[in-house]
């Protein structure tokens, strides 16, 4: 009996399975109805199970998938921040690897081993360095032409003749019908360096072999080397790579004196200390001025001139005359401006002393008094046409006297006034009434100035 149960229970399961999957048998709905998983079979344990048959053969649940995170949009704003940040790295790194660069370059290139001296002009020597001392470089000899023997005329150069053109020389040619030009070497510029051999220039520079081309400052090396070479006028510092210095110096020559308290400064054309000689030299353009002293090498130092003051009487409180004026460029500038108008090779002094009284002696006979540098250039133009006399109308070459150029008329032109007498700076002239008051001459007639000198 359970026999047949059991083989009627197998055909009406196997009917059921068939009838599922006939594709005949199932209708549109049930094709189209999507096919549903069935639940997880929920599995109860029970206590008194055992262990062994707990799960036995049974499939395991599945397990639910957690939601993935959706992916945070990167907004412009956030890029431009990463690009910022990438520049900004990339600019780090090639400061550093020029930082690296220069350390390795400073550390081992760049070793010095020439000093070469120079001049503006263009000629130059060359000094070596070694590990105690400068040694100069002796140029090698040109060597000397070989004697061209007799009969061979056609080789000969000919010798330009006096008075010829020189620059080229000719060199007959066969019968001597053409000719060839052959360019004459320029002589050699020679190296003037002053009092100074190449050798204390190099010593002064103060560079050892094997320093580094870049471990020094150039602007306080060239202070340092002004100081131990004061006779030279500028000393100029050059790198030239990739392992030389070049110093490029001029010669000065003393141009002014100035007395101070502690003897007589010698200073050259462009006011640079040069010495301090006790006795007043000869030959030199007198300043008189009020100076600091100053240490050979260094550039003239003169106390400013503080602005007057002019009291008068109709008024309670005293009048600034003219602002704090800098009397060292003053002085460059009248001196400049002696050099434009041709004067200053004649010039035997120039007295600024004080601002507000310039003047300066022209060929030891003439005074010619300038007040303020307002309107110098005008000043000086008038008195360069008196002085000089280029057209028959200004001073004689006997006239002595004073020139006064420092009046200034109300429609701008200068009336000048000719004192005949003993020429007298201003400073002069204070010391003189200090020691005992003089009477001023009184005033001569005055050369009239041309028409054509105007004011410009």
């Amino acid at each position: 009996m359970d026999r047949n149960n059991r083989a009627r229970r197998h055909k009406q399961q196997t009917a059921n399975v068939r009838r599922q999957h006939d594709p005949h048998r199932m209708n549109a709905q049930t094709r189209q109805r999507p096919q549903q998983a069935p639940p997880p079979r929920q599995t109860a344990y029970t206590d008194h199970a055992p262990l062994y048959d707990q799960d036995d053969g049974r499939t395991p649940a599945p397990q639910q998938a957690q939601p993935q995170r959706g992916r945070r949009r990167i907004t412009k704003k956030e890029l431009r921040r990463r690009a910022r940040r990438r520049r900004m790295l990339a600019v780090l790194f090639v400061l550093l690897a020029i930082t690296a660069g220069a350390l390795f370059s400073v550390s081992f290139l760049f070793k010095v081993t020439d000093i070469v001296v120079s001049n503006p002009n263009g000629s130059s020597e060359l000094v070596a360095i070694n590990q105690t001392n400068v040694i100069p470089v002796t140029p090698v000899a040109t060597a000397a032409p070989t004697p061209i023997p007799e009969g061979q005329a056609d080789s000969v150069i000919a010798q330009p003749e006096e008075g010829a053109q020189s620059g080229t020389e000719a060199v007959p040619e066969g019968d001597g019908t053409s000719t060839e030009t052959v360019p004459t070497p320029t002589p050699a510029v020679p190296l003037d360096t002053g009092p100074y051999s190449t050798q204390q220039i190099a010593a002064a520079l103060g560079v050892q072999p094997g320093d580094n081309l870049f471990s020094f400052n150039i602007e306080q090396r060239e202070q340092q080397m002004d100081l131990a070479l004061p006779l030279l006028e500028q000393i100029e510092l050059r790198r030239r790579y990739p392992n030389t210095v070049e110093i490029c110096v001029t010669p000065a020559a003393g141009t002014y004196s100035l007395q101070t308290d502690t003897g007589w400064l010698v200073l050259s054309r462009s006011l640079k200390v040069m010495e301090l000689a006790a006795e007043q030299p000869a030959g030199l353009t007198m300043l008189y001025a009020d100076a600091v002293a100053s240490t050979p090498g260094t550039t003239l130092v003169l106390k400013d001139e503080v602005a007057s003051l002019i009291t008068d009487p109709a008024l309670s409180q005293p009048v600034q005359s003219s602002p704090v004026v800098n009397v060292r460029e003053s002085l460059q500038t009248l001196l400049t401006g002696l050099e434009t108008y041709g004067m200053l090779d004649q010039v035997s002094a120039v007295d600024i002393a004080n601002p507000e009284e310039t003047a300066f002696l022209f060929d030891n006979r003439i005074c010619v008094h300038l007040g303020t540098l307002n309107e110098l250039d005008y000043k000086l133009q008038l008195a360069a046409y008196i002085v000089l006399n280029k057209n028959g109308d200004g001073c004689s070459a006997t006239d002595i006297g004073d020139l006064d150029c420092s009046y200034i008329r109300s429609d701008g032109t200068i009336q000048p006034v000719f004192r005949q007498g003993t020429p007298m700076l201003p400073s002069q002239q204070a010391a003189l009434d200090a020691d005992q008051p003089q009477a001023t001459p009184a005033p001569s007639n005055a050369p009239t100035v041309p028409p054509a000198i105007k004011k410009e």
